[in-house]
C-alpha cells in the first residue's frame, strides 16, 4: 500500500521539513536494546507474536533537539533557540493538568481507506517517553487528511524534558496486511487549501455535542474529495 506523507506548518514553526525523518521500522527500537546476544533475550527477535503486532507499525522521531523546564504547574520554559520558536513549537494546553502538545506535523494520506493507528514508542526507552503518556488516536488515512499531534500529559514528578534529533517519540500502525510503500511530497499551498477546507466541517457544531468520526467521514466521501487531494500530491512528489 502507497503511504504519502509530509509535514506541515513547517514554515510558521521555523523547523525545514528536511530535517524530517521517513518512519523506519517499530522493531528496530526494541532490537536496538538488545544487546546480550548469548541470551534469551535474542529469542525475542524470533518471537512470532512479537513481530505480528509490529507489522506495518513505524517509529516517528524528533527532528530537532530540544529541552523543556517544568516548574511545578505555573511556568514552562527552555534555554534552547528564541521565544518565538517555543511560542510556535509548544503548546500549553493545561499547565493544572500538565497537558502540552509539541507541534510535529506528520501528515499520512492514502488512496484508498485505511485506519492508522497513532500511540507511544513503547519499545523505546528514552527521556521523552520516559517522562510523558502521549495521547493516542485513531482515524481512517484515505478519508480524513489532518496532521498528528504530538498531545502528552506530563508525569508526575517530572521537572525537565531533553529531546535529542532522531530520538523515537510515536508509533504508527497502518491497518492492512500489504506492505508500506512510504512517498513523500510537498506540503504546497494547494494542498493546504484542500486539507483546510475540509477541517473546517468542525466549525459550527453542537460543542456539547460527540460527533462521531463518521460522521466527518461522510461528508468527505460525498464529494470524492480523496480523488482531489491525491490528485494534487501526485503533481507535487519529492
Amino acid at each position: 500500500m502507497r503511504v504519502y506523507w509530509s509535514v506541515c506548518n513547517t514554515n510558521k514553526i521555523g523547523i525545514s521539513p528536511l530535517r524530517y525523518q521517513e518512519p523506519t521500522s517499530s522493531t528496530k527500537d526494541m532490537y536496538d536494546r538488545i544487546t546480550d546476544i548469548e541470551s534469551n533475550s535474542n529469542q525475542i527477535k524470533r518471537c512470532p507474536a512479537i513481530r505480528n503486532y509490529h507489522e506495518n507499525v513505524f517509529s516517528l522521531k524528533f527532528p530537532i533537539d530540544y529541552y523543556l523546564s517544568f516548574r511545578d504547574d505555573t511556568q514552562v520554559s527552555t534555554n534552547m533557540y528564541d521565544q518565538e520558536f517555543f511560542n510556535n513549537f509548544f503548546f500549553i494546553r493545561s499547565l493544572k493538568d500538565r497537558l502540552f502538545s509539541l507541534k510535529l506535523h506528520y501528515i499520512f494520506v492514502t488512496e484508498e481507506s485505511c485506519v492508522a493507528d497513532f500511540f507511544p514508542a513503547i519499545n523505546a526507552d528514552n527521556d521523552f517517553v520516559n517522562s510523558t503518556n502521549l495521547l493516542s488516536g485513531r482515524w481512517d488515512i484515505g478519508k480524513w487528511y489532518r496532521s498528528l499531534d504530538c498531545a502528552f500529559f506530563l508525569k508526575e514528578g517530572v521537572k525537565e524534558i531533553t529531546i535529542k534529533e532522531g530520538m523515537p517519540y510515536c508509533y504508527v500502525r497502518f491497518n492492512t496486511d500489504e506492505p508500506i510503500e512510504f512517498i513523500r511530497f510537498d506540503y504546497t499551498n494547494n494542498i493546504k487549501d484542500l486539507m483546510e477546507h475540509h477541517l473546517t466541517i468542525k466549525k459550527h457544531i453542537n460543542i456539547r455535542k460527540y460527533y462521531p468520526i463518521s460522521w466527518y467521514y461522510k461528508f468527505i466521501d460525498k464529494v470524492n474529495y480523496n480523488a482531489k487531494i491525491i490528485k494534487e500530491i501526485n503533481n507535487n512528489l519529492i
